[in-house]
């Protein structure tokens, strides 16, 4: 991998400006290569039940930030990443197919993870940008079953556990602040920070996770079927942030917000359909009602609280409803 940075900011660092900054290094290249690759083994008991080992290398190729260039560790490269990942499982169909399981453990060991961060300044609008905690762990299970208790009733429970902590990561950089803020007041200029979030839950990790489904095929001879069905899903508390949802600090370094000001906590989805199959199966009308208890819940966020005074939250679909009709020629 070859990264190569030539920019200037809104504020041209790069030149300098005469009594306030001196000019700075606006060029990077950047040169990376690593192998990749996975070993994997499994053992089949008989036809019906196997289990299985994976070992994985994988990286991430680095990437470069263009910032607001406001200070001069604006624009930034973020190193690449890299996992080693361990996975054991096993797969099962009993009882004439009747009950079907598939589980799996895994251990996911990071150097260098890459996180997303804003960078909050003074009169600046808020900059996505991409840093690396030293190290961070992802580790837990995953179990899927689905049973059939009586002919065309289907019923399927997919679960998840999820732990991911930062074993090392310290943000550190230099922000804009000045001026606006007391008592007492802070002058203006370029302040060094350093927020160490080392033990934090990693962004979007709900520690369980629980949905499912259900449905029955009722056949009508030679008018074809029709296929009720439920599905639901159980979110626990989540984080968008690596401050564990309390948002980016004051310009005094001090965390401020309340927990979930940028996370969501747990919620529950309910989806329903109904179904008509043509007896050849050729044809097939739905009809369908997601979010069916109108449920508001957030599925992304950042805090700009510094930069533009405002926290922004991303929603997911409100109580969404329709038809669809699926060909086969």
């Amino acid at each position: 991998f070859n990264a190569t940075e030539i920019t200037r900011g809104r504020v041209d660092r790069c030149r300098g400006l005469e009594g306030q900054f001196e000019a700075i290094d606006c060029s990077d290249v950047a040169n990376y290569s690593a192998p990749t690759g996975s070993i994997n083994l499994e053992y089949s008991f008989n036809e019906e039940t196997s289990v299985y080992w994976r070992y994985t290398h994988g990286w991430k190729g680095p990437q470069y930030t263009i910032g607001s260039g406001l200070t001069f560790d604006s624009n930034t490269l973020a190193k690449p990443e890299e996992i080693d990942a361990l996975e054991w499982g096993f797969k099962a169909s009993l009882f004439d197919d009747r009950l079907q399981l598939n589980g799996s453990l895994f251990w996911y060991d990071y150097a260098n993870y890459q996180v997303f961060v804003f960078e909050n300044n003074l009169k600046a609008a808020p900059v996505r940008k991409v840093i690396n905690a030293n190290g961070a762990i992802l580790y837990g299970a995953e179990l899927d079953v689905t049973l059939e208790p009586i002919d065309r009733l289907f019923l399927t429970i997919r679960t998840g556990w999820l732990e991911g902590h930062f074993l090392d990561f310290a943000d550190t950089g230099v922000r804009l602040q000045g001026g606006e803020i007391g008592p007492p007041p802070i002058p203006p200029g370029e302040f060094p920070y350093t927020l160490d979030y080392t033990g934090n839950r990693l962004p979007s990790t709900p520690r369980f996770k629980v949905s499912g489904n259900i449905e029955y095929a009722i056949e009508l001879g030679r008018f074809g079927s029709l296929i009720p069905r439920y599905n639901f899903s159980w979110t626990d508390d989540s984080f968008f942030d690596p401050s564990e949802g309390r948002g980016a600090p004051d310009l005094r370094d001090e965390i401020f917000m309340p927990k979930y000001a940028v996370g969501q906590k747990a919620f529950w989805l309910h989806d329903a359909g109904l179904t008509y199959r043509a007896p050849d199966g050729r044809m097939e009308l739905s009809g369908w009602v997601r979010n069916f208890t109108d449920e508001v819940y957030k599925t992304s966020g950042f805090d700009a609280s510094i930069a533009a005074g405002i926290v922004n939250s991303l929603v997911g679909d409100p109580r969404t409803y329709g038809l669809s009709i699926r060909v086969d020629f």
